[in-house]
């Protein structure tokens, strides 16, 4: 029997090739539509052309546009469109990278756990914390400075036993430090250090295990050698010898303190609970507290020690209200432009310009 010729063998392979495309890009634009995730995949990548010639495919470009850069453009005016209708709250939320190509929507109410009882943190305790950091701002510091302690790296699965060696271990000798290098200052004739003020989150991730976010107010003058202290006090910590590297990471550019403090604040808190909501006049639905947050929601996985979240014993409530003071979320302030102004900050800084802990330090001729 004689067999097929070459040319018209490799013709039926084209074809099937093509088919196989064809019906692979109709099957990822379908499945883009459905999903809602007409920008980008499941987990925020850029998306890859969509050039396929079938029903699905033709759907797609016609909505999102052939190019990238058509698709770019059409995401952003999305996003404008969004943030002019809901100026209070953070209708687009950044799912890992900070491009603005990068960034999908997300629907705020749909928003969820994505593991069994996670352990989130309460609409109190996120007013708490900031009020916290709020109260720290209207002492005229800027809590900048974001720490991250990997306790799964190290070694350790008992949650309760991390986070006392995190109290024991580490902000009791910090303390004990930050006192200690106040003291020399002084001595040296120089104005004391501002207070040291901190809060932290606990969170536990199915790749890392436990963890703690700290969020800091150090002085610039001090800083590096803060990370130098807190990289030494947290090796010899490690249950596993010798310590890993990257268990500890000290973040704190001195740009943009303000903005910087608000970016890491919301970062701690991208596990507060999706059921949270508050009433804000002009909506007649309650609103998701998580719209004050610019970060999607992340769980915090379930903790298993007594307190998820905490400050230092200067940024209590009761120090608060010996002091007199609530923050804008304790006024019902709901706008992200009131949350997460520098009005406090740069208050203290205009009326304390001549003297206190900033003296000697050059401020913005704005605050003056």
């Amino acid at each position: 029997m004689p067999s097929e010729p070459a040319a018209k063998r490799t013709a039926n392979n084209a074809d099937e090739l093509h088919d196989f495309i064809r019906a692979e890009r109709e099957g990822k634009a379908r499945n883009l539509i459905e999903s809602g995730e007409m920008g980008h995949d499941h987990k925020g990548r850029k998306m890859p052309r969509m050039d396929g010639d079938g029903l699905y495919a033709s759907i797609f470009q016609a909505a999102m546009g052939m190019t990238e850069i058509i698709r770019a453009e059409h995401l952003n005016h999305l996003q404008k469109e969004g943030e002019a209708m809901y100026p209070e709250i953070y209708p687009w939320k950044i799912t890992g990278r900070t491009k603005r190509g990068n960034q999908r929507v997300t629907n705020l109410a749909g928003q969820g756990a994505d593991q069994v009882s996670p352990t989130h943190i309460t609409k109190s305790q996120f007013i708490d914390l900031y009020s916290a950091v709020s109260f720290a701002n209207a002492h005229g510091v800027a809590m900048n400075v974001h720490i991250i302690i990997q306790w799964g790296r190290m070694g350790y699965t008992n949650h309760v036993e991390a986070a006392q060696v995190l109290q024991d271990d580490f902000f009791r000798h910090l303390n004990g430090w930050y006192a200690y290098k106040n003291k020399v200052r002084v001595k040296s004739g120089q104005s004391a250090f501002h207070p040291l003020f901190w809060i932290y989150t606990h969170e536990c991730s199915r790749s890392a295990g436990f963890h703690t976010h700290i969020l800091a107010g150090i002085p610039l003058e001090i800083r590096q050698e803060f990370r130098e202290w807190v990289k030494n006090r947290i090796a010899p910590l490690s249950k596993r010898s010798p310590a890993p590297q990257g268990i500890v990471k000290v973040v704190g550019p001195p740009s943009d303190p303000i903005g910087r403090q608000w970016r890491y604040f919301q970062y701690l808190c991208k596990g507060l609970d999706p059921a949270a909501s508050v009433r804000i006049p002009r909506y007649k639905s309650p609103v998701p507290m998580s719209g004050f947050i610019r970060y999607a929601y992340a769980s915090p996985g379930c903790i298993e020690c007594r307190h998820q979240v905490g400050k230092s014993s200067n940024l209590s409530r009761a120090k608060r209200e010996e002091a007199k003071y609530k923050s804008a979320l304790e006024w019902k302030m709901f706008h992200k432009a009131h949350l997460y102004s520098s009005l406090e900050y740069d208050f203290w800084h205009r009326r304390n310009a001549a003297g206190g802990w900033n003296k000697g330090v050059t401020l913005p001729e704005g605050l003056l």
